[in-house]
């Protein structure tokens, strides 16, 4: 597909989630509006972040379906290919559903590989397939690698399995807890409590973890 047809049905994607997301606010509002004493506002932008995340999807799926973008389901990246000159011309890549490494052709690669959050294992709520594969393909292949530290967490997930506990949880009134039984946020974000930002949370978790004051899950 060109890029000038790609970038069509991103714009036409964008444009319909951003009229979504208007009228979803306009419709929040009149909702809303005789009950704003008692609905908690991180709640609602919280729920509302998830349904509009939920609809580009759906809707950047549906326009490229429209123009035609064909799909490899189950096609995983192993390598790019680079040719004499050191240009990219195609990837190597392992057909799941025949058990064939296969070669796919190109004039131009965009790579959206999702991180390297599953390194963490299971205290991530990232997918399986999140394993810098993508990443490490495209160092391979001469491109640098930036801020590959800055990685954002979702700061609550269910032990052992890490399944995601979103903001809306802790929006609900949901509390978090070390050991002591102590409500820790109060140290570290005393007005916003367990409603700061991810990176407040998650840090204030892994300094509590790394104080003793945590919770053992794994033995």
């Amino acid at each position: 597909m060109q890029s000038n047809s790609s970038a069509l049905v991103v714009q036409k994607a964008y444009l319909k989630w951003t009229t979504w997301v208007l009228l979803s606010l306009v419709l929040k509002k009149i909702k809303l509006r005789n009950v704003t004493s008692v609905v908690n506002p991180i709640h609602v932008l919280a729920t509302l972040r998830i349904k509009l995340v939920t609809l580009f999807l759906h809707t950047t799926y549906e326009q490229c379906l429209k123009e035609g973008v064909h799909f490899l389901q189950e096609w995983y990246l192993l390598d790019l290919v680079k040719s004499a000159d050191g240009h990219v011309g195609g990837a190597v890549v392992w057909n799941m559903k025949e058990g064939r490494v296969e070669q796919i052709k190109a004039k131009a690669i965009i790579l959206s590989t999702g991180g390297a959050g599953r390194i963490f294992w299971t205290r991530t709520t990232n997918p399986f397939l999140s394993t810098g594969d993508g990443m490490a393909a495209a160092f391979r292949a001469g491109n640098g690698l930036k801020d590959m530290e800055m990685i954002q967490f979702h700061p609550t997930g269910l032990g052992r399995t890490g399944i995601l506990m979103s903001e809306a949880v802790r929006g609900e009134g949901g509390y978090l807890l070390n050991s002591e039984g102590e409500r820790f946020m109060k140290k570290y974000a005393p007005n916003k409590m367990e409603l700061a930002s991810r990176d407040v949370v998650a840090k204030a978790i892994e300094d509590e973890i790394a104080a003793g004051r945590g919770f053992r899950f794994w033995s």
